[in-house]
């Protein structure tokens, strides 16, 4: 498996683990130091983020990814993915969000991990 195919399945798995709340698997997806930040432009690091995945306060049902647009560089590697998920977001009626992610990743030790994202909704 290639590089570029190694970061898109993560991020597949990133959503799988946010669906099924599971904090294990998102604390070895997201780096310690993750931060992202949501459309309202508050910054989350990544136990406040997955503290709120699996309280609740964000829930994700499905996803369907729909594009991909990866740089690799050596080490790290950049990618803007676009993503329609069912989802209640903080106390919202449930709906389908377009959402434009958009994520920093390093690769340390033979692993990538999200460093840093920005979520946008379309």
């Amino acid at each position: 498996m290639n590089e570029e195919t190694r970061v898109i399945q993560l991020y597949k798995d990133m959503f799988t683990a946010m669906t099924e709340k599971d904090a294990t698997a998102l604390e070895a997806i997201l780096d310690p130091s993750f931060a992202v930040t949501h459309p309202t432009t508050t910054t989350q690091d990544r136990k406040s983020f997955i503290g709120d995945i699996t309280s609740g306060k964000l829930v994700f049902h499905t996803a369907q990814h729909k594009d991909f647009n990866l740089r690799v560089i050596g080490n790290n590697a950049w990618l803007i993915a676009r993503t329609d998920t069912d989802a209640q977001l903080y106390g919202t009626d449930r709906k389908i969000w377009e959402l434009q992610l958009k994520l920093s990743l390093r690769c340390t030790d033979g692993q990538w991990r999200f460093t840093d994202g920005r979520i946008l909704v379309c």
